[in-house]
């Protein structure tokens, strides 16, 4: 997940693979475009505009600045990486709380005991003047945390150690994955991680303060907030670490996209159209305690419709803030900036939400978990690979591409239930499917909790699942109904995605085969059958209506 490029402190007016080249031409607005954005892409502005500046240079764009590449890709990326957080680690967490025989809440209080004390010497230090927060701002005094740990004996403690060094082992890996995604830079991480040598985040009954994912692709602002305190209870601790590491990979994987565009933009200026801003401009203002009028940064201009922000990794490791100011009199740019900011998604009624989840169900019953559905979608998807693949690079190699499409399918299904049951996958092509989803080559979907309760709830459901297997409670005839109907759910899941993924994989190592880089392969192969990650502006209000 690391960064893809590294900037200069200056832009440079180069073409679209670094050299100097002609001014490129905004292409102008269509009807035709018009459909297109409004019901099966609403990128299609960012695509002409590439299309634009590679006619322009006469050569195509280099992976690093190629953002609609990087945005197709982005929801696989997203969610592989959130997936193998899940599988890697927070499911051994579970695993172990189980075999220990530990709750949840015992877990958490324990973690909160840990940390209370450190935590409260901060907070006080911040808040001289407050008597209240003198002890016990982060939601348990000093005296409690003493007293929890005098009552607490060996052999639990000895279980809770082993559970929280796991949580300990989660955390360090957000805080790292926020220097390989070029979020912050390492001293302010160090600076963290120095602050606390328990740390967990101390979020407050009642509040939802946690950080935001980002505006669409739109990434800015600090990835972490300073605490003020609270004497407010704390809650969903572990859920909350979830929670974290889930967010960070959604902004790290935003930002990639972000930053492709500050690149493409450094390179292929166009005061018509966009321009990379290094320094938010200043405006004039009234000081009420000055009495007279001022000049400063504008609070507000990163948060203008027509302002795609990015944190940009610099030479010297140091991270900055960085936007592309897109012209407010051309409307095709602002319709891309809105797209790219995803403010141009109508938001959904109460009716249309319920709607959604109806839909959802029915479209899952009739696809994911239709054996019938595999075998007929897999015919239409070759069918389909075949004639698109006679318009690309690859025209030629569809005889090749079936065959492996055909060697792929086996193990692609062994490789997705070893994924599942914890064993290592060990086939050839097993070992691409991985790479692959990586790159972002499958279709991306995962879970979006809005709440920390809501992620609680389900790792408590998963805490749950474990307990009954490692009880043997399957020996019961209705958790063994149960736990068989969810096994066979999971199969014909895995069955499925088999059957959609071997002719995008076989596609991919064809391309990788022919010297393609990573990046191109696998947008090759997400595009040769329907990309279901690629929506119009109005795609979610057609998809809360209609199964498709």
């Amino acid at each position: 997940a690391a960064a893809d490029m590294r900037f200069s402190t200056a832009p440079q007016p180069q073409g679209a693979s670094g050299e100097q080249g002609n001014a490129w031409q905004a292409p102008e607005p269509t009807r035709f475009d018009d459909v297109v954005y409004q019901l099966q892409n609403k990128h299609v502005d960012l695509k002409r505009v590439i299309e634009s500046i590679e006619k322009a240079h006469g050569a195509p764009l280099d992976d690093a600045f190629n953002p609609l590449q990087k945005e197709e890709l982005y929801h696989g990326m997203a969610a592989k990486r959130t997936q193998m957080f899940e599988i890697d680690e927070l499911q051994p967490l579970l695993k172990t709380m189980t075999r220990l025989g530990v709750e949840m809440d015992a877990v958490e209080e324990y973690l909160h005991a840990r940390h209370a004390q450190e935590a409260n010497a901060v907070i006080a230090a911040r808040n001289p003047d407050n008597p209240n927060l003198a002890d016990g701002g982060s939601g348990m005094s000093n005296a409690a945390a003493k007293a929890y740990f005098a009552k607490l004996d060996a052999a639990t403690k000895t279980k809770l150690q082993e559970v929280a060094a796991q949580v300990d082992a989660i955390i360090e890996g957000t805080r790292q994955l926020y220097v390989e995604y070029g979020l912050e830079d390492q001293q302010t991480v160090d600076g963290w991680r120095n602050m606390f040598e328990h740390y967990i985040p101390l979020m407050r009954e009642g509040k939802e303060g946690g950080m935001g994912i980002g505006q669409g692709f739109s990434v800015k602002g600090k990835e972490a907030k300073s605490r003020t305190g609270s004497h407010r209870k704390v809650v969903d601790i572990i859920a909350n670490i979830a929670l974290q590491r889930e967010r960070v990979i959604t902004r790290g994987e935003k930002n990639r996209v972000s930053v492709a565009l500050v690149g493409l933009v450094a390179l292929n200026p166009n005061p018509d159209f966009w321009k990379r801003e290094i320094k938010p401009p200043k405006v004039r203002m009234f000081d009420a305690e000055l009495n007279k009028v001022v000049e400063r940064i504008d609070p507000l201009y990163k948060s203008r419709d027509n302002v795609v922000s990015a944190k940009v990794l610099m030479p010297d490791g140091s991270v900055r803030e960085e936007v592309v100011e897109f012209n407010a009199d051309n409307a095709r740019a602002v319709r891309m900036a809105k797209a790219l900011k995803n403010l141009d998604a109508p938001a959904m009624g109460a009716v249309l939400n319920a709607s959604a989840k109806v839909v959802r169900y029915v479209s899952s019953i009739n696809t994911q978990y239709n054996p019938v559905f595999g075998p007929v979608n897999m015919i239409r998807d070759v069918q389909s690979a075949m004639l698109n693949l006679s318009g690309t690079p690859l025209a030629g190699e569809q005889a090749a591409i079936l065959t492996g499409t055909v060697s792929a399918l086996k193990d692609v299904f062994v490789a997705l239930r070893d994924r599942l049951n914890g064993k290592e996958v060990t086939s050839e092509w097993g070992k691409l499917l991985e790479q692959f989803e990586l790159d972002g080559g499958a279709t991306g979907y995962r879970d979006l909790f809005k709440t920390s309760a809501d992620r609680a709830d389900a790792l408590k459901k998963r805490l749950e699942e474990h307990k009954l297997v490692d009880a043997g409670a399957l020996r019961n005839p209705a958790v063994a109904a149960q736990q068989g109907f969810g096994a066979l759910l999971n199969w014909l899941d895995d069955y499925n995605n088999a059957l959609e993924n071997a002719t995008r994989l076989s596609v991919y190592k064809a391309a990788l085969d022919k010297g393609w880089s990573a990046q191109k392969a696998a947008s090759l192969a997400k595009n040769m059958t329907v990309n279901f990650n690629r929506k119009g502006a109005v795609g979610s209000q057609m998809g809360a209506v209609y199964a498709f």
